[in-house]
This record gives C-alpha cells, structure tokens and sequence, in this order.
C-alpha cells in the first residue's frame, strides 16, 4: 500500500513533505487526545459528536480547543484525497497546538469477535475521566497484547474487578436476567460515542457496576465502536458467550447506530 498524506491545521501535506509533531521522542510526554471516524464519499459517520469530543477532551487536558470547521474539513479532505468515494477511516489529535488528521483504510472485520481479559488491572478514572488520550500506556499495552494473541479485543476490569470497557470498545450485555446493562462510566472507562447513542436511544440500557462474572454469564455481549459499529464477543478467555446463535442484541444495536446521525 502507498503511503498516505497527512492533514496538519487546514492543509494537505504528500508523505514525506512534514514530519508530525507526536512522532518525534521529545514530545512523547505532552498530553494529547483524539478521535477516529468512519468516513464514506468524504464524509464522516457522526462528524458532530466527534467535534463534541475533541472539544471536550481538549478541554479536559487544557488544550487549545480545534476550531469544529477544522475537525469538519480534515475529515472530508483526507477522506476524499484517500478513499474517494469508497470508505476509509480518519483519526484526528489534538496534541499542543496542532490539529492532525492521519487516515487508514478500511480493513475487513469479523462479524463476531474474540476477547480475553486483560491480565494487568485499569487504573480506573485517573485526572482525566472518559478522555480518549492519545498515547495512553494502558490501553497501548492492551491493545499490544490482543494483537499478539491474535484476537479482536481485551476487556479490562479494575482492581475490583469490575468491568470497565474493551481496548477499543464500549461495552453492552444482555445479563443473565434480561436486563440490558453497560459497565458504569465512573469507573473510568473511555466515553464511548457508540455507548452515547444508544443511552439515547434505549432507555433500558442502564449504566452498573459490573464484575466479571456478568460478561460469564451473560445472555450475549456487544462490543461497540465508532468506526465498527456492534460487535457481538463470541468467546472470552476461549470460553463461548451465550448461546451459539446469540439472541440478536448485535444486530438490534447496529441497527440503532446505523439509524443514528449527526
């Protein structure tokens, strides 16, 4: 695959032409934060919760708020310079001054995912709850670990043992009960846009405490993500989740975010 252009504050930059700013070891230490969308014929899939987030990260982190005509046009311009009218996905940092937009393509996905839990515990809400921190050493290192093992996401829990998100997702179970349930953002779990819009709407997806033994016995577990949409976790820890056909919460989630704009 070609190497693809960077967006730095308002201006197309060929491979090569600029070197960003977050690459470079002396800045590994400065705060940053960011977000990733699905963008189709230059177009980005909710373009305004994902200007709601950076502002409200940047603000969080004490960052220079992105101007929301910025964060639009560097999702329509690599969008359309690198997938045309095809799909690909953005990813846009804050970091210092700088607005970035890095884009990537589209790979394929699993219908259904593999997860494992994540042996080191979450360090919880920290100084900055539910911001997307570029660079978190955490998250990298879980997200290391899942792909060394081959598999699509890692769960994390506390020190408590209590559920807090996946790597690169939100989470949603049908627990044993029938109750449809979210691990409780105070614990420290990134804010999910994906989790945002289904509290909107679905009035019943309720916010708790969960421990790991919910996921166990869980009627069927959602990963949900921005850019993916709804994932169903097939197995945890190579151990099978629900029934084999599931009950069809995945597909009642897609369809709800598909249905979703703004």
């Amino acid at each position: 695959m070609k190497p693809l252009p960077l967006w730095i504050d308002g201006r197309l930059y060929d491979p090569g032409e600029q070197e960003f700013e977050a690459e470079n070891p002396s800045n590994a230490t400065r705060e940053a934060c960011y977000t990733s969308a699905l963008v189709r014929g230059g177009q980005a899939r909710w373009v305004e919760r994902h200007v709601a987030r950076l502002r409200r990260d940047t603000a969080a982190l004490g960052l220079p708020a992105p101007r929301p005509d910025l964060v639009r046009q560097a999702f329509s311009d690599l969008g359309r310079s690198c997938f045309g009218n095809g799909a690909g996905i953005v990813r846009l940092e804050v970091r210092a001054s700088q607005l970035v937009g890095t884009p990537r393509p589209l790979e394929n996905d699993p219908g259904d995912w593999r997860a494992f839990t994540h042996a080191t515990p979450h360090p919880g809400p920290g100084p900055w709850p539910g911001v997307k921190r570029a660079g978190d050493p955490f998250l990298a290192s879980a997200r290391s670990a899942c792909l060394s093992l081959g598999l699509d996401e890692a769960i994390l829990a506390d020190e408590e043992g209590y559920v807090l998100e996946g790597s690169r997702s939100g989470l949603v179970a049908l627990d044993a009960s029938g109750d449809l349930v979210t691990p409780d953002p105070r614990r420290g779990g990134v804010r999910s846009i994906g989790l945002e819009i289904l509290g909107e709407a679905l009035p019943e997806l309720t916010p708790r405490d969960l421990p790991l033994e919910t996921l166990w016995q869980a009627r069927e577990v959602v990963a949900v993500n921005a850019v993916r949409g709804a994932r169903r976790v097939r197995t945890l820890d190579k151990r099978a989740l629900g029934p084999p056909s599931g009950t069809g919460l995945a597909s009642r989630l897609a369809e709800v975010l598909e249905g979703s704009v703004g």
